[in-house]
C-alpha cells in the first residue's frame, strides 16, 4: 500500500464518518442505532492510525494546540457572533438580553462539553455542541503519547487504556470535567488500536479482507438486534461497556474496508481532507442556523422534515467549508511587527480590549458577564503597569517621580478642570482633591470622583513600588514587602478603612504591580505565549476564582486573597495570549486602532467619567437607551474621543520636545 493510496482511502473514510456525524444529528433513532456505533469510533481509530510516536514536549503540545484548539476557539467566536445577530433579529435588543447571550457562549466555550451542563455544583446552563470533539482529541492524543512512551508492551498499553476507559465511564456518572477530558480518556483505547494497526501492516491487511469484513458486519447486525451498539463519546457512556465497543470496532473496520475500495469518491475524499473545518461549520449551523433553514424551507414550499433538513445542511456546510478552504490560502498569521520597539504591541492591544470591557461593565449588563469582566480587568491594568517598570528608574529617584507626576498628574489635572467647569463647582474642587473612589467608615462626607479614582490609585501603586525597588533591590525583600503591604491593604479595604486617592486599594494592588514586573523580568509572558496549551490550566484557575466569589476593586470586594490574585493574573495572561494572536491575524488598521485605544486608556477614562451622560443623551437622539445599539454607539464615541485627545496631546508634546531634548515617559 503506497503513500498516495493510503492517504486517499483515509480521506474517504473520514468523509464517510463526517457525513455520518451529520446524519446522526438529525435525531432519527433508527439511524442513530447504526451511526452512533462507528462514526466517531472510526475517527478515533484513524487518528491513532495516523499518529506517530513522538516526544511529549512543548513543541508537540504547541503544534497539537494550534491544530485542534485554534479552530475550536474560532468556531466558538463565530457561534457567539451569530447568536448575537440572531438575538438582535429574532428576539430582544436590550443590553441585558444580548450580553446574556455573550456570557452564555463564553461559559459554554470554556466548558467544552457536548452534552452535560454542570461543573460540580455549578450549573453552566448550556453545552457547546459537536466541537467538544476537538479538545477531547487534544487530550486523547496526549494520553496516548504518554502511554506509548511509558509502556513498550502492547498488552500493558491495552490494560492502561482499559483502565482509563473504566475511570471515564464511572467518574462521568458523578462529575463531568471541563474540556471533555473523560471523553478523551474514553477514546484512548481506540487511538491505541489505530496505532497498533499502523505498526502491524500485515495484520491490518489481513483484516481488510471481504470475507472477514462480512463477518464483522454480521457481528454488528447481531449486536444491533440486541440493541447494544450505540457509543456516546460525548458523555463517556455506551449501551454495553463491552459489546458496544466490539460492535463499534467491527463496523469501523467495515467502513475502512469500504473506503479502500472507494478511492473514486472524490467528494467524500474532499470532505475527509477538510473534516476538521467541516465539523466546525456543522457545529456553527447546528447551533445558529436552525430558524434560518426553517424559514428557507418555508419560502421554497418544501416540507420541513429530516431529509430536507439534511440536504440543506449538507449544501450549506459544503459551501462554507469551500469558502474557508479557499480563504485559508490567502489569510495566514504573520509575525508580529512592533510599531514601537520599546513597547509590546500585544500589551497595548490587551489594554485596548480592557478599556472597552471597562466601559461595557458600567452599563446594566448580564450579571455573569459582569462577574467575568470585573474578575480581572482593573487588576490587569495594574499588572501591565508593573510589566513596564524598569529597574533603572531607581537610579534617579527625583527624575522618576517627576515622570510619574507627569504621566498621572497631567491627565488627572485635565479631568479636574473638565469636571469643575462641567458643573462641579467649589464642592467639586474638594472632591477632586480627596479623589475618593467610594467611602465606607472614613471620609464619608466626600463624594466619589468616579472611575478616574483609578488614575490616582495607580499613581500611588507605582510610587510605592518605585520606593520599594529603590530601598529593597533584593528580589527576596521585594517579594516579602510587596506581599505584606498588599495583605494590609486588603485588610483595610475589608474593614471599611477607605482612604483618599484609594491608598488602601493601591496597597492591595501592589502585589499585581510586582507580579507584572516579575513576569517581565523572568520573561513569563513570552513563555506562556509560546506554550498556548497552558490555557487549560489558566482557564480553570480563572473560572474557579470567578465562581468562588470574583472581585470588584472600587467597593473592595476582594474575595479570597490568594485565589483572587491567582485568578486575576490567570485571566490577564489569557488576555495577553489572545492579544498576541490578534496582533498576528488582524488587519493592520484594526490592530493599530486597538493599540491606540490601549495607549489612550487614561484619556478614554477621563472622557467616560466627565462626559458619559452627555454622550448618552446625544446617542439617545438616535437610539433608545437601555438597548445594545445605544451602548455600542456610546462606547465607540467615548473611545474615539479619548483616542483623539491622546493623539492631539502627544502631537503637541512631541513637537515641543523636539525643540528641546527628548525624554522617555512612563508607560501607564
Amino acid at each position: 500500500m503506497n503513500e498516495k493510496t493510503r492517504i486517499a482511502w483515509i480521506d474517504v473514510a473520514k468523509g464517510i464518518c463526517m457525513i455520518s456525524v451529520i446524519v446522526g444529528h438529525l435525531g432519527v433513532t433508527e439511524i442513530n442505532n447504526v451511526v452512533y456505533s462507528y462514526h466517531l469510533t472510526a475517527f478515533f481509530i484513524l487518528s491513532g492510525y495516523m499518529m506517530k510516536k513522538t516526544e511529549l514536549n512543548g513543541d508537540y503540545l504547541n503544534k497539537l494546540f494550534k491544530k485542534l484548539m485554534i479552530p475550536y476557539f474560532l468556531t466558538c467566536l463565530c457561534v457567539m457572533l451569530m447568536d448575537v445577530l440572531n438575538q438582535l433579529y429574532f428576539s430582544s435588543t436590550s443590553i441585558e438580553s444580548v450580553t446574556a447571550v455573550i456570557s452564555k457562549d463564553l461559559i459554554r466555550s470554556f466548558m467544552a462539553s457536548g452534552t452535560y451542563t454542570s461543573l460540580g455544583s455549578v450549573e453552566i446552563g448550556s453545552r457547546i455542541g459537536a466541537v467538544w470533539f476537538l479538545p477531547a482529541l487534544f487530550f486523547a492524543s496526549i494520553f496516548t503519547q504518554s502511554i506509548l512512551k511509558k509502556f513498550s508492551s502492547s498488552m500493558h498499553r491495552l490494560v492502561i487504556a482499559c483502565l482509563l476507559l473504566l475511570v471515564a465511564v464511572i467518574s462521568a456518572r458523578f462529575i463531568w470535567l471541563p474540556f471533555s477530558i473523560q471523553s478523551a480518556m474514553f477514546s484512548v483505547i481506540l487511538l491505541l488500536l489505530g496505532y497498533e494497526l499502523r505498526q502491524r501492516q500485515e495484520l491490518f491487511r489481513s483484516l481488510m479482507n471481504w470475507k472477514k469484513c462480512l463477518i464483522f458486519l454480521a457481528a454488528f447486525l447481531v449486536f444491533l438486534r440486541l440493541q447494544t451498539t450505540k457509543i456516546y463519546y460525548v458523555t463517556a457512556s455506551m449501551d454495553d461497556i463491552l459489546l458496544a465497543l466490539i460492535s463499534g470496532i467491527c463496523m469501523s473496520l467495515v467502513v475502512l474496508y469500504c473506503a479502500q475500495h472507494m478511492e473514486w469518491a472524490k467528494p467524500l475524499a474532499w470532505i475527509g481532507r477538510n473534516s476538521l473545518i467541516y465539523l466546525c461549520v456543522h457545529l456553527f449551523e447546528m447551533e445558529t442556523m436552525g430558524r434560518w433553514f426553517g424559514s428557507l424551507l418555508a419560502k421554497l414550499s418544501i416540507t420541513d422534515c429530516e431529509l430536507s433538513r439534511f440536504f440543506v445542511k449538507l449544501i450549506f456546510i459544503t459551501a462554507v467549508t469551500g469558502c474557508i478552504v479557499f480563504l485559508k490560502q490567502y489569510v495566514k498569521p504573520s509575525a508580529i511587527k512592533q510599531i514601537d520597539e520599546k513597547r509590546d504591541a500585544s500589551v497595548d492591544v490587551a489594554k485596548g480590549i480592557l478599556i472597552v470591557l471597562m466601559l461595557i461593565g458600567h452599563f446594566s449588563i448580564d450579571s455573569n458577564l459582569r462577574r467575568i469582566i470585573y474578575s480581572f480587568h482593573m487588576m490587569a491594568f495594574v499588572f501591565f503597569s508593573g510589566f513596564f517598570f524598569r529597574d533603572n528608574a531607581c537610579q534617579n529617584m527625583k527624575r522618576s517621580i517627576i515622570r510619574l507626576l507627569k504621566a498621572f498628574g497631567i491627565p488627572y489635572a485635565v479631568y479636574a478642570i473638565l469636571y469643575i467647569f462641567a458643573g462641579g463647582g467649589i464642592d467639586g474642587i474638594q472632591n477632586v482633591l480627596f479623589g475618593m473612589s467610594y467611602s465606607s467608615k472614613l471620609f464619608v462626607q466626600w463624594s466619589s470622583v468616579g472611575p478616574v479614582y483609578f488614575i490616582l490609585m495607580l499613581f500611588l501603586t507605582r510610587l510605592i513600588y518605585l520606593i520599594i525597588a529603590h530601598y529593597a533591590p533584593s528580589m527576596y525583600w521585594r517579594h516579602g514587602i510587596c506581599l505584606a503591604i498588599s495583605v494590609v491593604g486588603c485588610w483595610l479595604g475589608k474593614q471599611g478603612y477607605w482612604f483618599p486617592w484609594s491608598l488602601d486599594c493601591a496597597m492591595y494592588s501592589l502585589i499585581f504591580c510586582h507580579l507584572g514586573y516579575c513576569f517581565q523580568r523572568y520573561r513569563l509572558l513570552s513563555w506562556f505565549k509560546n506554550h498556548p496549551a497552558t490555557y487549560f490550566l489558566l482557564s480553570v484557575v480563572w473560572a474557579y476564582m470567578i465562581y468562588s466569589g470574583s472581585m470588584e476593586l472600587a467597593v473592595r470586594n476582594y474575595g479570597a486573597y490568594g485565589m483572587t490574585i491567582l485568578g486575576a493574573v490567570s485571566g490577564t495572561v489569557l488576555l495577553y495570549m489572545l492579544s498576541d494572536y490578534l496582533v498576528r491575524i488582524l488587519p493592520n488598521w484594526i490592530k493599530h486602532l486597538l493599540q491606540l485605544a490601549g495607549k489612550s486608556t487614561v484619556y478614554i477614562l477621563i472622557i467616560h467619567t466627565v462626559f458619559n451622560g452627555y454622550f448618552s443623551r446625544l446617542v439617545s437622539l438616535r437610539f433608545t437607551a437601555g438597548y445594545i445599539y445605544h451602548m455600542t454607539a456610546s462606547i465607540l464615541l467615548q473611545v474615539f474621543a479619548g483616542m483623539a485627545i491622546y493623539a492631539i496631546y502627544h502631537a503637541i508634546r512631541d513637537k515641543l520636545a523636539s525643540k528641546l531634548h527628548p525624554q522617555n515617559r512612563v508607560s501607564v
